[in-house]
């Protein structure tokens, strides 16, 4: 048996001490951009085609928000290892589309994109989409998307408070809990 003292003069016993580890939980998730930052960099999206902005007719709530013109797309890379039942929220609406041109909505799961939405709804709309099957889930390569096919210059696609969001993987859905048997010296 070990005891130890510390400066105050408290004494600790170790009895029958079994070494654990811990785990700790992957800290993507959750994770979310109200776009208030004024910039894509800052929330880690990936402008992959242009014109794409963050600015004030892009808001949803607050200031700011992403606003795709014409072809414009944006994209974010998170791992969801770790988490299940991915869910993709946010806030969007179209204007000016003419009737073959939509916002896109995609998910990857580190080999093809799956479409959650396709819309041309011009009015806001809060959406909270499961990204289906087993793809999403524990994946280090998880991307979302928004990416518009306009033609003309005032075809557009508004987005906003994007949050990304799962449960915990794991027989229990809870982190493991140590537990070491200490018992304390009578002093």
């Amino acid at each position: 048996m070990a005891t130890s003292t510390d400066n105050a003069g408290n004494s600790a016993s170790e009895v029958g001490f079994e070494p654990f580890t811990t785990e700790t939980l992957p800290p993507e998730l959750p994770w979310s951009d109200d776009f208030e930052s004024g910039d894509f960099a800052v929330g880690g999206w990936t402008v992959v085609a242009t014109p794409a902005s963050v600015d004030e007719s892009g808001a949803y709530t607050g200031s700011y928000g992403a606003h795709l013109k014409k072809g414009g797309t944006i994209e974010k890379s998170i791992s969801t290892a770790g988490y299940q039942a991915i869910h993709v929220k946010y806030a969007r609406t179209t204007s000016n589309l003419k009737s073959a041109e939509f916002l896109f909505v995609d998910w990857y799961d580190g080999s093809g994109w799956h479409e959650l939405e396709t819309t041309q709804d011009t009015s806001w709309v809060s959406v909270d989409m499961v990204c289906g099957g087993v793809g999403a889930d524990n994946n280090p390569d998880f991307k979302i998307r928004f990416r518009m096919n306009g033609k003309a210059g005032n075809a557009g696609a508004m987005v906003d408070d994007v949050a990304i969001t799962g449960t915990v993987s794991g027989p229990d859905n809870e982190p493991p809990t140590p537990d070491p048997t200490w018992a304390v010296a009578p002093q």
